[in-house]
Formats: C-alpha cells, structure tokens, sequence
C-alpha cells in the first residue's frame, strides 16, 4: 500500500493524468501486491479520475477537490476547499486558467458543464455553479494572477455573500466564453426572475432554473487566457490637436497597440494649460471634442485610454492649437439723433477678438435695415443719414474678423427730430387804393415758401406760377376794380410739409383821386405836390411791388430822368428816357398839344414833339419783370412848337 501510495504520488506529479494509470506499472509476477493494488484502487479510487476531458477542454482538479463524477459535457466535484491551492484547473490546448477557492466550507454539489454547442459567437462555454448557497464564492486565476476574486451569487467580487442582489441565482454561478482567435475569455452572471432560483448542469453541459429565467447577463471581466491578469492599455499614439472655435477643439488619436488584454472602452484628453478634460467611448481611434476652452489660447493635449484594469499612461502632448472664433460683441453701443433724417452710433471695441484680429464693424437700423460698415479694429462712430423723421429706431453694431462675425449688441432707441410743418392762421388781402393790386397777407407757424393758386396774369413776373416761392411777398396786380377774387395759398415748411387755405376778396369799386398815397401805381400832379414829392411816393411803392434783382434801381431811375426832362424856348421836343431793360410806354394825353413816338421804335424812340402852344401832359409807365408798371404824369408848355 505504501508503494502505491508512492506511485500515485510520482504520478500524479510527472503526468497529472488518472492516477489509476500507476497500479499498471508493478510487475504482474507479484500476484499479491496486484490484488492488494486492485484491492487499493478499489478502495482509494471508488470515484472517477482527477484529470477528464470534458467537452474537447482537459480539466484537473488540485489539492482538496476531487472529481466525484464526469461524463462528456459534465463534471461534479467533491471535497472541501478552502485556499486557492484547492482549485480546478482548465486546459485550452497549451492555455490554461484555474477557478479556486470553490466555496467557503465546502465544495460539495459544485458541477460544471462544456455543451457541445456553446453560446453563439464562442468557440467553448463552461457552465460553473458552487453548489454551497449564498455561502459560495469564487476565484479566478490565470497566468499565476488572480483575475477576479469572492464572485458571490450577486456577481460582484465581494467577501460578503449574505447580502444579495436582486435577481441574481441562489448558489454562485459563473459562465465562461472562450473565443480561440484572440484566446480571449469572458465571465458574466445570469440576472434571473426570481432570486432563488436553483440553478442545474444539465447532462449535455447546458444549464437550467428552478424557477423563472435569465432576462440577462452582467459581464464581469475578460482576459487572454494564460496570459496572467489584464493590465492597464498602453498609451495613445499620433495625437493631433486642431481649434474650431473660440472655446472648442478637436483631439484625434490612434488606439494604443495593447488594449492590456482587456477591451478600451473609453479615451479620456487633458489639455494643457488648464486641464479640461473631454472623453469619448469606443474601443478603437478616434476624436474627442473639447470644449470650455479660453478663447485665444495656446494648447496641448495628452490622451489616456482605459480599460477594466483602469487607466494608461498619458500619451505623448499633441502638437499645439491656438483656439479661434469670432469676436465678442460689440461694447458700449450708443444712439444719438442728430436732426431728422440723422444719427450717429457709437460702440466700443469687444472684450475679446478670439484669437484673430477685428477687421471691421457693421451697423443695422431697425426699422428700414440700413447698414454701415467701418473697417478697423477699435471703436468708432457710424454716421447714418437718410433715415424717416420722427421714427425710433434702434441699432445693432457686430464686429467682423477672419473667422466670421460676432453676435450683435444693439444701441438704446432714440428717434429723430419730426419734420417741421407749416401752418396758416390767418389770410387776408389788403387792397392797394386802385382796385387793380394789392397784397395777400398771411400768418401761420414754419412757413418756408407758398404756392399761390389765383389769377396768373396778377402773379408777379420773377416766380414761377405754379410753382412754390419762398421770396415772393403777396404782392398782386392786374386785378379789375369792384371785382371778386378767389385765390388759395399752400403753405409749406422747410421740409415741404404745410396747409393750404383759400380766399374770397373784391377789389375797390374805382380808383381814387391821389392824394399822395404810397400805394398808387400813378401818380399826378396836384396842387399840395411837387415833383419830387410825387417820383419819391413812386419810388416808395416801386420798392414794395418787385422782385427781380436790380428791377426797382432801374425803375426809380427812369421815373427820376422822366420827371427831370424840361422843355426848352428854343425847341419844339423833348424826349423821354428808354430802356432795354423794362418796358416803356410813354402817351400823350393831350394829343392835340403833343404827340409821343413809341419809346420801342428804332427811329426817335420817345420823341415828345408839340403841336400847338397848349399844355402838353405825357402819361410815362414803366414795367420790370415783376409785372408791376410804375407811372408818372408831367405836364410840359412848348414856347416853340410845330406849324
């Protein structure tokens, strides 16, 4: 018995196959060591070997686990197990991982499974259930490293198994994925309908619940098979930078070339200044958008990836991006209006450009949208002309660089100066003492010019019938004695905006008798009058009654030189003043005593040449461009006259 207690254990340390396989080796002529050996095996090996294949993977056990059973896709194990030299051992052809420390008190019931058929999309599926309760736990080793400790029935790696999750079975249990290509394997827990659910390794490998069923799975961890615990990934490469704002950033980076043996699941970058962090989650390359940035800015950027073990180190700093965007608005906008149609607009610089230079501003009205633009970087004025009178408007300046243009700040409301308007608060019409002329009078408020809406041969020459003037001063004339009028008068302000009213006059019925009014357009000798008394009442109302430039000089002029003539005792004739300037019309009224050639004929224009001893009385008129004819009587006494 000793022997073979010796050559079980050489066995068992050379090969780890069946230990059966040493009873073959003791010589067949000791005829009562073999029936002792028989009578041993049958003795010490009552249950199955402690190394099987089961479903294509070589499994052994160690330590205090024994293999109580097995068939081809089904495995139940025995014994205690307390440390994780008690454990059970699974052979991926060269790769291999070990579950330990199976239970707390015992491993009693603990069955695995390797289905033919594993779950879709791996190569091999290992079925693992504790069979000691809540109690249970497991341990999981690879490469000499523990890769997931305490794994309760709640599925988190936990020392404590009395506290249970919901939905979880009601003994620990494991399922184990294993893909060949990257030697790769997953452990997930069942999340199930009912929390006590018993969970059974059918023949095939399969499993099955008491009660309920598996809504789905929590993935606890994955490894390389072999390959010891996963690590951290390693860092990043070719990390770039590149601005595309005033605040943002784009960081692009490749995936490092070990994801440590476990999936990257996300990418963290840090910027340098200010440490801003932006992530992104996915496995492979990628770009991570960065935002809260300083506008303006220089940076760089360092990429970390992670995985389940945790975080890489940090990769190399990108190159460096300066961050850029459009301006800030516009500071200390302000609205002035400077007359009717005007403005001005002031602003001051933005709080910042955002990296790139202010090349210009622009300002927008509301209403009308007319705009301005200054080209520069510091404030201004905008001056806005053309704008409605007596409407509020408001402005919206913007700043311009070479990103684009920054948003608006807009002014305070001011509205422009309203248009004057002209109004008419009184219109008469003053008769000049002949009946043929007078003056319209009128009174009002902003009155600029007047169109005169009434007979137009009585309009004054120099304006324009029909037309405004705003030097005419009422004056009228050709009028009929003892006749009824109706004229209107339009009035309108300096920016054409006014009132018209009409009026109803008759002239006086005849002319008067002159007894030196300033009115008259003729004037006569009387006894109370001299001549000079005459031509400055002439002159008088000359003055008042045109309105062409140098018309009034040239008048008074003709009347003085007229009134100046004398006669002389040696001739029969005089002549009386022409001009090419107005219009002469000199008349006999005494055709029998003198006659008067026509002042415009071109032989002896106004020749006076008498006819007889009588008093000679000539009629002389002149008329300007303002239609208003000026005329004095004189008599003359020939001493010479025709025969």
């Amino acid at each position: 018995m000793a022997l073979l207690n010796q050559l079980w254990k050489l066995q068992e340390r050379q090969t780890g196959s069946i230990a059966l396989r040493g009873v073959l080796i003791v010589k067949k002529t000791l005829r009562i060591l073999t029936v002792l050996s028989v009578v041993a095996s049958s003795i010490l090996f009552a249950t199955p070997s402690f190394a099987v294949s089961v479903g294509g993977v070589g499994v052994t056990v160690s330590g205090n686990v024994s293999i109580t059973s097995s068939s081809a896709n089904k495995v139940i194990l025995g014994g205690t197990s307390t440390s994780a030299s008690d454990s059970v051992n699974f052979d991926f052809g060269g790769s291999a991982f070990s579950v330990a420390k199976i239970s707390e008190m015992n491993i009693g019931g603990t069955t695995l499974g390797i289905p033919s058929t594993p779950v879709s999309g791996y190569d091999k599926t290992i079925n693992f259930s504790a069979g000691y309760g809540y109690m249970g736990t497991f341990d999981i080793y690879s490469g000499g490293s523990i890769i997931l400790q305490g794994v309760c029935p709640s599925g988190t790696a936990v020392g404590n198994c009395y506290v249970q999750k919901a939905n979880r079975a009601f003994q620990p249990f494991i399922q184990l994925n294993y893909t060949a290509s990257s030697g790769v394997l997953s452990v997930r827990v069942p999340v199930t309908l009912n929390s006590g659910s018993y969970i059974t390794i059918n023949t095939d490998g399969t499993f099955s619940l008491s009660s309920g069923t598996v809504t789905s799975w929590v993935e606890l961890t994955n490894f390389v098979v072999g390959a010891g615990a996963n690590t951290a990934p390693g860092a990043p490469t070719s990390v770039i930078a590149t601005s595309t704002g005033a605040t943002t950033a784009n960081v692009s980076f490749t995936a490092p070339a070990s994801n440590g043996g476990a999936t990257i699941t996300s990418y963290t970058a840090t910027s340098s200044p200010g440490g801003i962090t932006g992530s992104i989650s996915q496995a492979g390359s990628g770009t991570i958008a960065m935002t809260g940035l300083t506008a303006g800015t220089a940076y760089t950027f360092t990429v970390k990836a992670r995985n389940s073990v945790g975080d890489s180190a940090a990769s190399s700093p990108s190159n460096s991006t300066t961050t850029v965007g459009v301006p800030s608005a516009p500071t200390s906008v302000l609205a002035t209006a400077t007359g009717k149609r005007s403005a001005t607009v002031s602003f001051g610089a933005p709080a910042s450009n955002n990296g790139s230079a202010i090349t210009s501003y622009t300002a927008t009205s509301t209403p009308s949208g007319l705009t301005q633009t200054l080209t520069q970087a510091t404030g201004g004025i905008f001056n806005f002309d053309g704008l409605q009178p007596g409407t509020a408007y408001t402005f919206a300046v913007t700043a311009t660089n070479a990103i684009g243009a920054s948003a608006a700040t807009t002014s305070n409301s001011v509205k422009t100066v309203a248009l004057d308007v002209a109004s008419i608060s009184s219109l008469s019409f003053t008769d000049d003492g002949t009946g043929t002329g007078g003056k319209i009078v009128w009174e009002g408020k902003s009155i600029d010019a007047v169109l005169y809406t009434g007979p137009a041969n009585s309009y004054p020459g120099p304006y324009n019938y029909g037309a405004f003037s705003s030097g005419w001063n009422g004056r009228i004339r050709n009028l009929t004695p003892d006749t009824s009028y109706t004229v209107s008068i339009f009035a309108v302000s300096i920016d054409g905006v006014g009132e018209s009213k009409s009026l109803t006059f008759k002239t006086s019925a005849a002319l008067p008798v002159l007894a030196g009014a300033a009115s008259a357009t003729t004037v006569t000798a009387t006894p109370a009058q001299t001549d000079a008394a005459k031509l400055a009442q002439m002159i008088t109302w000359v003055n008042e009654n045109t309105f062409v430039p140098g018309e009034a000089a040239n008048i008074s002029n003709l009347l003085t030189k007229f009134m100046a003539i004398e006669t002389s005792p040696h001739r029969s004739f005089v002549k009386v003043p022409t001009s090419r300037v107005s219009t002469v019309v000199a008349t006999s009224l005494t055709p029998k005593a003198c006659a008067v050639v026509s002042a415009s004929a071109k032989v002896n224009a106004g020749l006076v040449t008498a006819l007889s001893g009588d008093k000679c009385t000539i009629s002389y008129t002149v008329t300007g461009g303002s239609r208003a004819p000026a005329t004095m009587v004189k008599d003359f006494v020939f001493a010479k006259f025709a025969k």
